[in-house]
């Protein structure tokens, strides 16, 4: 067993965890999420869908589909998922004006079905929770960034492991003996 070998269900945990309390927050909580906090969701679906593609075959090889390429695709899509944080959150702090993404997912209403059109739409700009001073649209900014660290890590680490069982030993060249 390597010492990257947690990485990849770490990041498959973190990011269940990360959606069943966003879920929590929302049923149980009774905190009504805006436009931009579904959004915010997706990223961790599809980290998910990417760890447990792990199992799967490459259909050009046959091989398993390394590690390192699988943790690079969830640190790429957490690296956008820290943006959306950031960009939620700084609309929370005033710091640049409400994005199309805040109003109806960008449709009007007048497009929307009836069901739909008359549901009250959180605003995005107005956090509904804070601990310390940071909302939960900052708390997933901070907590994306770092798994974008660790799956970065990780594929590093595992690329590298990697090129090393495959290259030939130092020293033993047919040329020598």
């Amino acid at each position: 067993m390597k010492r990257t070998d947690f990485v990849l269900p770490t990041v498959f945990w973190v990011s269940i965890i990360t959606l069943v309390g966003a879920w929590s927050f929302e049923i149980f909580g009774f905190y009504r999420p805006c436009p931009l906090c579904l959004i915010e969701r997706w990223p961790y679906y599809a980290v998910v869908g990417v760890v447990v593609s792990a199992k799967l075959r490459s259909p050009w090889t046959g091989k398993p589909i390394p590690r390192h390429w699988l943790l690079a695709v969830c640190g790429v899509i957490m690296l956008a998922s820290a943006s959306l944080g950031i960009h939620h959150a700084g609309l929370e702090w005033g710091w640049w004006s409400e994005s199309a993404a805040c109003r109806h997912f960008g449709v009007p209403s007048s497009h929307m079905p009836p069901d739909l059109s008359a549901a009250p739409i959180v605003a995005c700009d107005r956090a509904a929770w804070r601990f310390l001073g940071l909302s939960l649209a900052g708390y997933n900014a901070i907590l994306s960034l770092g798994l974008a660290v660790i799956a970065f890590w990780g594929a590093l680490a595992h690329r590298r492991a990697d090129a090393s069982r495959s290259s030939p030993v130092h020293g033993s060249s047919s040329l020598s003996q």
